[in-house]
């Protein structure tokens, strides 16, 4: 009796592999390259007032002064050590500028920790913090081997410094020289200190309210007041800058986003006024109240915007010597975003083709499946096909998540969802390691897997050489269906990210919330993957179910069934997974010699096979109402 060979949907001649690995390579190399060289675009990242009254604007190197008529003044910061501006910046009484000086960082993690302001520690000191005269250029030094200074404020009266330090945790005092006076160490990544008459507030992220705070030397630091930040539905904010606009004040709340967020006003009790309606892919960094304005840096559009004192936006500040700065910036990040956009469109449309050239080619043929193991062969169009739509969507997604842990490393533990993107992208790399890379291991190189198979084939299982057992692998279809299930599984953590990029993110309880409930479907994923190898075996009055490599059988007679399971010592396979018509020919004349049992005592075995899945429930449903009731 001659049969056919049982053909996996991995199975892949390496030319193909190879192509379609080089490609998804290139498209995904060329979309982070245009990331990060978006990123490292030159933008507005402070605005502040000086003391007579003008408005100072930092875009990269260059600090521009002016005030409603134009720009008086425009200062290249690389003549004061600072080629990129690393921290804060302030300006004393006099004029004197106070700034970090450093190299200007080029690495992708260098970039984002520059916008980033609320991470850890950068390695290495960076550089001191330097009072500067600026028509002169003279700098002298008054904080030395600090690494970045990411929150200043100026005493006016004392000249007394307020600095926070860079890993978030402490505020220290110096006096006008850079003598260490005092310092506390008690809050959770300071983001901003404000000097407002006479009252020290500081803005702690994780504490999600404003802090005034002690500024003498006895009780330096000690909490007088504290006002706790809500939005509008009464959700925490997790603030990134504030500035006073007369009775109010003005916060950037984070929206989960590393680089910037959105606008909020609240009163001076901290609860919310209303949202100040940004642009589409607007990310605020700095704002200041300038005289009957509020003035926004934005770092995701490279804009400066004002507003009315009431939150109405108003044109952007178009100082021409500005605008003539940023111009070529915006221009240069349109088209990064297209290049971006055109890879992320390949890739969708490569993947794609082969899934619809997959499905039509199957719909032709039929979908025949019953084969056995015997001696290699070429594998068919239509089976090749199937295998490049499988393989190319797991690369494609694989990477998708890859790349999503490296962003997670990138942006540090991240408040809201960094952690979780963490251990996330840890998990699926585990899961891509163990699962996926060993199958595909044939494809770099066709002697080595011409190699693999000849010890494959001689070490293959008794049961599996053994020509007289019928085997039916599942349906090339429902893999096809497996797979876009997998991929849109493994692509649930990151929805909170795609929502931000579409201008609706989701609040901090909402975030947390999802990426919980997300677990349970990634875990879900690894069991769907497993079961495109999965082998129903037939032979005389016997059942083999292969599982993975893990074979076992039975007679028909100790075999359990409900005619949806199929439970072969104890391992449980659904008939659903392979062709109807296999199963109606071979399968189901014989299944009324099996035992009956219900659906639910097949479950109920199932479970107890697998007690880890158990536990891991309810535990998982234990850090879900944790999540709901702390966060």
């Amino acid at each position: 009796m001659t049969r056919q060979r049982t053909v996996h949907p991995h199975h892949l001649p390496p030319y193909l592999s190879l192509l379609i690995l080089a490609l998804a390579l290139a498209l995904f190399g060329l979309r982070y390259w245009v990331t990060v060289e978006a990123i490292a675009l030159d933008a507005p990242t402070h605005v502040t007032v000086t003391p007579s009254g003008n408005l100072a604007v930092v875009v990269g190197h260059t600090l521009f002064v002016g005030d409603e008529a134009g720009v008086r003044a425009t200062y290249d910061l690389s003549d004061f050590g600072a080629p990129f501006v690393l921290g804060d910046v302030a300006f004393y009484p006099n004029g004197d500028l106070l700034i970090q000086q450093g190299i200007a960082p080029r690495s992708f993690h260098d970039v984002l920790r520059t916008f980033d302001r609320s991470t850890g520690p950068m390695d290495g000191e960076m550089g001191p913090l330097v009072r500067c005269v600026l028509d002169t250029h003279i700098c002298r030094p008054v904080a030395p081997n600090l690494r970045r200074p990411v929150a200043l404020a100026i005493d006016p009266e004392t000249e007394a410094l307020y600095i926070a330090d860079p890993g978030g945790g402490a505020l220290t005092k110096r006096d006008r020289d850079g003598m260490r006076i005092t310092e506390r160490d008690e809050w959770s990544y300071v983001q901003q200190v404000v000097w407002d008459d006479g009252r020290l507030l500081i803005l702690p992220y994780f504490d999600a309210a404003i802090l005034s705070v002690d500024p003498g030397f006895d009780f330096f630091g000690r909490t007088l007041e504290k006002t706790p930040l809500l939005g509008l539905d009464h959700e925490r904010l997790y603030p990134h800058a504030l500035a006073r606009v007369g009775s109010t004040w003005w916060v950037i709340n984070e929206r989960d986003d590393p680089l910037g967020g959105g606008l909020i006003r609240v009163d001076d009790s901290g609860k919310a006024i209303a949202d100040v309606p940004l642009p589409e892919g607007s990310m605020a960094l700095d704002l200041t109240a300038w005289r009957d304005r509020v003035i926004v840096a934005d770092i995701g559009l490279r804009r400066v915007l004002r507003f009315s004192l009431d939150g109405y936006p108003l044109d952007d500040l178009a100082w021409p010597e500005l605008t003539a700065r940023l111009a070529p910036q915006q221009a240069r990040q349109g088209q990064y975003k297209t290049v971006a956009d055109v890879a992320l469109w390949g890739l969708m449309l490569m993947f794609g083709g082969l899934g619809v050239a997959a499905w039509r080619q199957q719909r032709k043929k039929g979908d025949g499946a019953t084969a056995e193991i015997a001696k290699p062969e070429a594998p068919s169009p239509r089976q090749t096909v199937v295998a490049a739509w499988h393989l190319g969507a797991q690369i494609f997604f694989g990477l998708s998540l890859f790349l999503g842990l490296l962003a997670a490393i990138s942006w540090g533990f991240k408040g809201t969802v960094g952690a979780w993107g963490f251990l996330a992208g840890i998990a699926v790399l585990v899961y891509l390691a163990v699962l996926l890379l060993p199958r595909h291991a044939h494809f770099l190189d066709w002697r080595v897997e011409q190699h693999l198979k000849a010890q494959a084939q001689a070490r293959l299982p008794a049961p599996l050489a053994d020509p007289a057992v019928q085997w039916i692998a599942p349906s090339n279809r429902l893999v096809i269906i497996l797979g876009v299930v997998i991929a849109l599984t493994n692509l649930l953590p990151w929805l909170p990210f795609w929502f931000k990029e579409m201008g609706h993110p989701l609040s901090h309880e909402a975030t947390w919330t999802w990426m919980v409930l997300s677990i349970p479907f990634l875990v879900a994923s690894i069991g769907l993957e497993n079961l495109r190898f999965h082998q129903l075996g037939m032979y005389d009055d016997r059942m083999w179910l292969n599982q993975n490599g893990s074979i076992v059988s039975a007679p028909i007679e100790q075999a359990i069934s409900n005619r949806t399971f199929l439970v072969v010592q104890g391992s449980t396979t659904p008939l659903s997974l392979y062709p109807r018509r296999d199963i109606e020919r071979l399968v189901l004349p014989l299944l009324h010699r099996a035992k009956p049992e219900s659906t639910r005592d097949i479950g109920k075995r199932w479970l107890r096979k697998h007690p880890a899945l158990v536990w891991g429930f309810w535990l998982w449903l234990v850090v879900l109402g944790l999540v709901v009731t702390f966060v």
